[in-house]
């Protein structure tokens, strides 16, 4: 693997990537008379999906909208269900109509398939399956403790507080007060096109994440819960590869986890320690992983595939089998470089970056998935199109390229 000094990754800006991942977050900001928000994307993703958002809102605030993120923040605190759940989505329509006038109906023509987003804006608790996003709690706190880092209001904070210890205490409750590791339902987290259920690697390290960024808003934080992180690597690390399974049971690897593993700071302990044989450092061992290397550049969600029986059937029936395994995403691109950049691997950096700005140039916009083949198309079946502009994606990449300007 070659390396280079991070001050090396001042060598190339990637000025038009950053533009273009500018652009198609902008896009995607909706203003209502009650204020701004970011939808997922323009068409069939246009709703207010929280887990997008909440992922896009680090390249909202690197652009300096704090506005748009504090807004829509306020707006899910409010929303919360009885138990401290947060909604998954905010919508004027139902968001299946949304979907399914773009996908099925997406030969139509624009005016006929086009809801505008007005107040007031209802919450969604509950997706197509009956579930909830087992992920949305801890999203949120974690933007608004980003939130407050990058434009400090303390009046807000006073005013939300209650609400965000509400959220907080819906994960406690998940987890026994932060003693035991957060058991999710099929389809509750982002790879929602398939039903894995148990305890996930991804959904707990941002458990792990939200009771981290619980105590800088001022939360009551049990000692236990602020001890979950030390609770995953022995349910999830796997000696023979050096790397995070995606579920405690199944012989499954995701980039997702992995990489929070490596990018945030609260889940450092995560990234390098002693294992049952030497000590070990995820970076390397992620990038010998064939997870790495499934796509023309890291994006591809899991490895191996899904067993097809695993897929939900409106997937299959659209065409997206291989949605979350072998489709290449643009957010998991974006933050891979990130890794990259914090492991100082700035040339593995530039090459996700250089690809991404080409397809970013071509498309003039990030899409969502992508063929994981050298050409890296943006995805197209007889039923669906890759959401482009896609928010989670230009956040991400937005958030990276903040990386590889670090001194």
């Amino acid at each position: 693997m070659k390396t280079s000094s991070p001050s090396t990754s001042h060598e190339r800006p990637f000025e038009k990537l950053s533009e273009i991942a500018r652009k198609s977050l902008e896009a995607n900001i909706v203003t209502t008379d009650e204020g701004p928000y970011l939808a997922a994307g323009s068409h069939q993703f246009g709703s207010l999906w929280t887990r997008d958002f909440c992922f896009a809102s680090r390249g909202l605030l690197s652009i300096g909208r704090a506005d748009v993120v504090r807004h829509h923040v306020s707006h899910l605190l409010r929303e919360r269900r009885a138990d401290g759940l947060i909604p998954r989505v905010l919508e004027s329509v139902p968001s299946w109509k949304r979907v399914v006038a773009h996908t099925a109906l997406r030969f139509l023509p624009e005016s006929l398939k086009k809801f505008q987003m007005r107040a007031p804006l209802k919450a969604e608790h509950l997706g197509e399956h009956g579930t909830i996003s087992i992920d949305s709690n801890a999203l949120v706190l974690r933007t608004a403790a980003d939130l407050m880092r990058a434009a400090p209001d303390v009046a807000w904070l006073e005013t939300y507080r209650p609400a965000l210890q509400h959220a907080l205490e819906f994960c406690l409750a998940r987890t026994n007060q932060g003693t035991t590791l957060v058991s999710q339902g099929r389809f509750e987290d982002w790879q929602d096109s398939v039903a894995r259920e148990g305890e996930t690697f991804f959904a707990n390290a941002l458990f792990a994440e939200a009771f981290a960024s619980a105590e800088p808003l001022g939360l009551d934080v049990p000692k236990s819960a602020r001890n979950f992180q030390k609770l995953l690597r022995p349910a999830f690390f796997d000696e023979k590869t050096q790397v995070y399974r995606s579920h405690r049971n199944l012989d499954l690897v995701s980039l997702d986890g992995n990489l929070l593993a490596l990018n945030e700071d609260a889940l450092a302990d995560l990234s390098k320690g002693e294992s049952v044989g030497p000590p070990y450092s995820l970076y390397p061992s992620l990038r010998a992983h064939p997870i790495w290397t499934r796509a023309k550049i890291p994006g591809a969600a899991s490895a191996p595939d899904y067993p097809i029986e695993w897929i939900s059937w409106t997937t299959k029936v659209v065409g997206l089998r291989h949605y979350h395994d072998r489709l290449l995403w643009s957010w998991l691109s974006g933050l891979s470089a990130k890794a990259c950049l914090r492991n100082g691997d700035t040339v593995e950096a530039n090459r996700i970056f250089t690809e991404l700005e080409n397809v970013a140039i071509r498309d003039s916009a990030i899409a969502e998935v992508y063929e994981p083949n050298s050409e890296l198309a943006a995805k197209r079946t007889l039923l669906y199109v890759s959401e482009m502009p896609f928010s989670w994606g230009a956040g991400c990449i937005l958030e990276a390229l903040k990386e590889s300007q670090r001194p």
